[in-house]
């Protein structure tokens, strides 16, 4: 379910920040099975989908879940957005769900969850926020003039992560929204890229 409240987050913001625009390039960060990014490719035609993963185990699952559903997504493996500088690729969208569970929080999770998810898809070893840190310096590098981020985020991280935004990109509009049990799932950003 959190899925697809993310998809329809992306979906909504993009109609507000990019009224009008009719391709947009989109990437999933750490796709895992590709869900995000098969079901934007399918929603929309107006995104052109990548997908990346470090795993090549997520990649080969992503791609088979892809074909398997008819969605057209380009899938590169490497780490976080580096797939894409390297290959000077920008983005419009920017959408993640990264593994953001606290090396605390890991020891009262659900055995369902814990054992047949790979940790590295859960956790990130450290406080639950590495990834968007890091997400933070890597983002200026793929960004044209304007970019919609959109963040699946642990409950009581949505401060946090907002923060984090407003530190990096002091004149980003950040949105902290809510899921179906009206907690904090979800963080939207609008980031104005200055070139000087």
């Amino acid at each position: 379910p959190e899925t697809e409240e993310v998809v329809e987050a992306v979906l909504s913001e993009a109609e507000r920040v990019f009224p009008g625009i009719d391709r947009l390039k989109a990437v999933d960060v750490g796709t895992g099975s590709g869900a995000i990014a098969v079901t934007l490719a399918l929603e929309s035609p107006r995104f052109s989908v990548t997908a990346t993963d470090i795993s090549e185990q997520a990649l080969s699952t992503a791609r088979h879940n892809a074909d398997r559903l008819g969605a057209k997504v380009d899938f590169i493996g490497g780490d976080l957005l580096e797939p894409l500088i390297t290959r000077q690729k920008k983005a419009d969208v920017i959408v993640s769900n990264p593994p953001y569970i606290s090396e605390e929080d890991m020891k009262t999770l659900s055995d369902v969850v814990r054992l047949h998810e790979p940790a590295g898809a859960l956790t990130d070893g450290a406080d639950g926020l590495q990834f968007y840190k890091r997400f933070m310096k890597e983002i200026p590098f793929v960004i044209a003039d304007q970019a919609l981020v959109v963040f699946e985020i642990g409950w009581t991280q949505g401060n946090a992560v907002k923060d984090m935004f407003h530190r990096f990109f002091p004149d980003a509009d950040v949105r902290v929204k809510k899921d179906l049990n009206g907690k904090d799932r979800i963080v939207c950003a609008v980031i104005e890229q200055h070139h000087s």
